[in-house]
């Protein structure tokens, strides 16, 4: 015997609700993007979200069955259903995809180094004075590999020193240093999966 939805149940017809107003808002939308929230700090994402909705556009968190069936109720972006399977959010917005793109990626994030985690470009911490009194500190920031001495009873740094070239992971001692100068050397960005103007699909790769 098949089992038959009971559309008269209040969670259903609110998904069901949520499913015409997402499709319908997807219609009247230039452009509808999909972005990834995984490893996107909340912080950045309300900011995000926040300057969308503040320019005419609209953000939607929806649960995995009703983003499926939003994006399959358009036949472009029907085969794109498999990416709920992780967190993510519908963006609907009258910016080009292009546009939409650009302003996630000048809206990015400092963050702090974590241990392990490998260096993208060589992390230098440049020649000058620190607020560091002299203390364990110096110590520190030496066994890190970093060329300070004591100037007027605070720790300088007397030369451009590279904490750690591309490519190579970051020990506790040089993310405890870092911590210590206060750098963060990384940042973080909204990563969007796909952008469609209604008539072409944009993949992350193209964007």
């Amino acid at each position: 015997m098949a089992y038959k939805v009971d559309t008269n149940k209040k969670a259903v017809k609110k998904k069901i609700e949520q499913v015409r107003t997402a499709s319908a808002e997807m219609t009247r939308s230039k452009t509808v993007a999909m972005l990834d929230l995984r490893r996107l700090p909340t912080a950045l994402f309300q900011n995000l979200r926040k300057r969308i909705r503040s320019d005419g556009g609209v953000v939607l968190v929806l649960k995995k069955p009703v983003l499926e069936r939003v994006l399959e109720s358009n036949k472009k972006l029907a085969s794109h259903a498999k990416e709920c399977d992780k967190p993510v959010a519908l963006i609907y917005t009258d910016k080009t995809p292009y546009e939409i793109n650009t302003f996630f990626k000048t809206n990015r994030k400092k963050r702090a180094a974590k241990v392990g985690e490998e260096a993208a470009i060589e992390i230098i911490v440049p020649e000058g004075e620190t607020d560091l009194p002299a203390g364990p500190a110096l110590s520190e920031l030496k066994g890190a590999g970093l060329n300070v001495a004591i100037k007027a009873g605070k720790i300088a740094v007397i030369k451009n020193s590279t904490i750690a070239k591309a490519g190579e992971k970051l020990t506790v001692p040089k993310v405890k240093a870092l911590q210590t100068l206060g750098i963060k050397p990384f940042e973080t960005m909204a990563s969007m999966i796909f952008a469609y103007d209604g008539e072409y699909v944009y993949s992350r790769d193209i964007l």
